[in-house]
């Protein structure tokens, strides 16, 4: 991770309201990815394993946050997560598929975080999914967080996706 990347991110999380904030989540493992800034201040960073995370628009940005999800597959994003229903039919929007979910964890939770909400593992296929929040949600959820992140990465391997363990080529936007 770099400074400016951390400057961006944490900008970009503090001009959310509090109730929304805490979904933005900054952890020690972020220092393992790649980051971008694009062009208006907004941010993510792409785990070698291809986990889109950190992703953060800047709210008096110029960028769509499609635009900014767009441009984080191309550098490699494969997979991410989200919590409750808010970001979830966004991403169906932008090609991801929901995979599995797993109940909010309070021992896990996000410094901030002010209720639960499930968190669920999206994979990218490409294509819009069309599967409403309602009915994905009467799925059985996974027992924990592992086993929901095995899930999903199961999927990936079995449509043939392997994500290339090299950084992407563009440090920024």
């Amino acid at each position: 991770m770099n400074l400016r990347y951390l400057t961006h991110l944490i900008l970009n999380k503090y001009r959310y309201p509090k109730p929304i904030r805490w979904k933005v989540v900054i952890r020690r493992e972020l220092f393992h990815n790649a980051c971008f800034v694009c062009q208006d201040g907004s941010c993510y960073s792409v785990a070698p394993d291809g986990d889109i995370e950190g992703l953060c628009r800047n709210k008096c940005g110029s960028l769509s946050g499609a635009e900014i999800v767009k441009q984080a597959i191309r550098d490699g994003g494969i997979k991410c997560n989200c919590f409750g229903e808010a970001l979830y039919s966004f991403y169906c929007r932008n090609g991801f598929q929901p995979i599995a979910w797993c109940e909010f964890d309070w021992r896990y939770a996000p410094r901030g975080a002010t209720h639960a909400e499930p968190l669920i593992f999206f994979a990218y296929t490409g294509k819009e999914c069309r599967i409403p929040y309602k009915t994905f949600m009467k799925q059985a959820p996974a027992s924990d967080f592992m086993q929901a992140y095995k899930e999903r990465d199961s999927f990936i391997e079995s449509i043939g996706y392997r994500k290339e363990k090299k950084p992407p080529k563009q440090p920024y936007l």
